[in-house]
């Protein structure tokens, strides 16, 4: 995703054993900068897409959480969490996040 809105793609890191997230803002094959993002600390959260859901031109993060089956979504500004959300529930028992 594009977490600073230049129209470059980023990279989005997430270390499974601590928790701990990052971005690469970067310009093609060029790492511009990096930085560290909000801790998610209960492993049960992965990371399910990442995609402009707020409309801003930035990306943001969806998560679920496997044991729960919990949604939440990061609003990102830049390298920062701007807000979250956490949905309801799914639509339907069973149904889940459809990637493209």
């Amino acid at each position: 995703g594009d977490f600073d809105g230049d129209g470059k793609v980023d990279i989005l890191w997430r270390n499974g054993s601590t928790g701990q997230n990052a971005v690469w803002f970067m310009n093609g094959a060029t790492i511009v900068s990096s930085t560290s993002i909000q801790s998610v600390t209960d492993l049960n959260w992965k990371i399910v897409s990442v995609g402009d859901y707020n409309g801003d031109g930035k990306a943001d993060i969806l998560w679920r959480n496997g044991s729960t089956g919990q949604d939440s979504i990061f609003f990102m500004n830049g390298g920062t969490v701007a807000s979250t959300l956490y949905p309801p529930s799914q639509p339907v028992a069973g149904w889940t996040v459809a990637l493209h």
